[in-house]
């Protein structure tokens, strides 16, 4: 007879532990959520990827558009007015170059943390 006892007290004590849900439907909207954050991390790096693909066309189309003046024939007099714009044009192309970069890089392998 003990051994239904103690069957008795366990189940007793067992059935103590339980918690109620907060509501009916918690198990379908804790899924929903699980599956919508797993959504959110896959759109991120596939916005990830084409911020580097972007990165990458607007790096190859700058450094073109800089190198253009100096490829055409032109003469001393038509090259030094040229010269100041190309040097602007070449200091702000790689602070945008330094800055996405970093913010990229930083995106790209340090975004769990």
């Amino acid at each position: 007879m003990e051994p239904v006892y103690e069957d008795i007290k366990l189940q007793n004590i067992l059935s103590k532990s339980r918690k109620e849900m907060p509501f009916r439907d918690f198990e379908d909207e804790l899924m929903i959520e699980i599956f919508k954050e797993g959504d959110r991390k896959r759109s991120v790096l596939k916005n990830i990827k084409l911020s580097w693909l972007f990165f990458i066309i607007g790096l190859i189309s700058g450094i073109a558009l800089i190198s253009v003046p100096s490829l055409l024939n032109e003469t001393a007099a038509d090259f030094t007015s040229y010269a100041a714009i190309l040097s602007i044009l070449m200091i702000a192309l790689c602070l945008i170059i330094l800055l996405f970069a970093e913010k990229l890089i930083r995106f790209s392998f340090f975004r769990d943390r």
